[in-house]
């Protein structure tokens, strides 16, 4: 195998192709297919090492030449948009980093878009099978991907939203008990559905799992049978303030998962901001 015998592993980071920056996939195709079995130099990063590899292609049984790679440059999802800072017209959203299917590494962020989604149906979850969100991509762009963070995605709205103003909470204000979260299943848009918040765990844990909650509502547990992928980033209300998100679903009980606090989230925002103005300056 060409990839194997140049060096190449499983989540590498191709940064340039032949001394040009690498931008997508089908640049690594033309140059593999235009070789003429001469080596190709790769420019990698890997775990934030840079380093460089020969890559030899082989001429396959079709005659084209291939050189045993499968290249990723993009990823596409349904998730959910936690809150909106018109004061800065940055947006948060899911709570958890977009994270690479293979590797499960958190994927590096060139450009994206945030796009409106109808939200049309769902898979039930069960023990050991969580369900998801159905739903179709619009044309019409909300905002600009800036960050893939393990705290959530971040950009800016394309126009302020005009949603309800609601305060985050503190850390130290979120109780044990009874909450709601805002969640998408279906045309209806929307919707509260009550849930318990049954686990704090401890400050000093910087993770994105800061809480544990139950869903308790009826309605939501007759429908998706609790937690299904694609709520990442459903809100989390408690005593009218914003407490956190929902992040991640308990496989073998849907009806629990991990959320983070609101405040991690918008202290990343924060720190984002404060980047940006520190390379202004």
């Amino acid at each position: 195998d060409p990839a194997i015998a140049a060096g190449l592993k499983c989540g590498d980071i191709i940064t340039h192709i032949n001394d040009i920056p690498a931008t997508s996939s089908q640049q690594m195709t033309d140059a593999v297919e235009k070789s003429g079995g001469n080596g190709i130099r790769l420019k990698i990063d890997r775990n934030g090492e840079i380093t460089e590899v020969n890559l030899v292609p082989v001429m396959s049984v079709n005659g084209k030449y291939k050189a045993g790679l499968w290249v990723r440059d993009s990823s596409a999802g349904i998730g959910t948009v936690t809150f909106y800072d018109d004061s800065s017209g940055m947006f948060a959203g899911l709570g958890h980093g977009v994270c690479d299917v293979d590797t499960g590494k958190i994927m590096p962020l060139n450009n994206g878009e945030a796009v409106r989604a109808r939200v049309n149906g769902f898979y039930k979850s069960s023990a050991g099978n969580p369900g998801e969100l159905c739903g179709i991509f619009s044309d019409m762009a909300l905002g600009n991907l800036r960050v893939n963070h393990e705290m959530g995605v971040y950009g800016e709205l394309l126009q302020p939203s005009g949603a309800k103003v609601i305060p985050v909470a503190l850390e130290s204000e979120v109780k044990l008990g009874k909450a709601q979260i805002i969640t998408t299943i279906d045309d209806n848009g929307p919707q509260y559905y009550d849930i318990e918040i049954t686990k704090i765990y401890p400050t000093s844990d910087l993770s994105a799992r800061n809480m544990i909650i139950k869903v308790t509502d009826p309605v939501l547990l007759e429908k998706t049978g609790g937690i299904v992928q694609g709520m990442s980033g459903s809100p989390i209300v408690q005593n009218s303030m914003l407490v956190g998100a929902v992040t991640h679903v308990f496989v073998n009980a849907p009806d629990q998962g991990y959320a983070i606090f609101a405040e991690r989230m918008l202290e990343t925002m924060d720190s984002l901001k404060s980047n940006d103005i520190a390379k202004a300056s």
